[in-house]
């Protein structure tokens, strides 16, 4: 019922203005299999059949990308499977139209949020890596990135170049194969962490050539190792 009401856009702006509809981002992660499928299909309907109205009416308000960042990581962090799939797939399609850049602003130039998707992306689905790789190639892709960002993409550069040694090589599709590489190289372009004794051995050689990186703060936490795992996904 409510996902036909919201094929209109009068009462998609309702919808989208009521309080209650941040209790279906609470509903999604509710064990009842039912409960949480029909959640997360008034969501993903409510913010993708309107763009222009999901835009200038709701996602001009920073409080509700604010809100809505928080809400949506909660489902991919700690949903199930299919919530996790399908918020990351809300996601990843809401932050690559055009009118959307304030959503998408705010969420790419997070440290928090570029950590959740790379631990995505090693997660055992394969169709899980390729949601959360869809976000994480506009997070890469992004030429302003922030600092912290930044820092963390240095910190995990020969990781990730590990990792997409691997990663979707099996894969049919051209345009997915040409962002994979761009992506690729993006990575390999960022500049490499010097160790301190290679620092100092360049620097006896020569310390007018050496341009000294700082090494950003541990990203990882207990995930070290998160971008080295195997990255054989299962079949769903």
């Amino acid at each position: 019922m409510i996902i036909e009401c919201i094929k209109y856009e009068q009462l998609c702006r309702i919808i989208l203005k009521d309080p209650q509809l941040w209790k279906f981002f609470e509903f999604a992660k509710l064990g009842n299999f039912e409960i949480s499928t029909e959640s997360l299909q008034i969501l993903s309907a409510a913010f993708t059949a309107h763009p222009k109205l999901v835009s200038k009416e709701f996602f001009s308000n920073e409080i509700n990308i604010i809100r809505f960042i928080k809400c949506i990581n909660k489902l991919m962090a700690h949903g199930s499977y299919v919530t996790k799939r399908q918020s990351t797939k809300l996601l990843a399609s809401l932050i690559v139209i055009r009118s959307n850049n304030a959503l998408m602003n705010i969420y790419i130039n997070s440290p928090e949020n570029l950590k959740l998707i790379m631990t995505l992306m090693t997660d055992k689905s394969k169709n899980l890596q390729l949601e959360a790789f869809n976000v994480f190639k506009v997070m890469v892709a992004n030429p302003r990135k922030s600092k912290p960002v930044f820092d963390i993409l240095v910190k995990n550069r020969d990781k990730l170049l590990t990792y997409f040694k691997t990663f979707g090589l099996d894969s049919q599709d051209s345009t997915f194969l040409d962002e994979r590489e761009f992506i690729v190289q993006e990575i390999d372009s960022l500049p490499r962490i010097i160790s301190s004794t290679t620092e100092v051995s360049n620097n006896n050689a020569s310390s007018s050539n050496v341009a000294s990186i700082t090494s950003p703060s541990s990203v990882m936490n207990n995930q070290s190792s998160i971008l080295t795992h195997s990255t054989s996904p299962d079949s769903r």
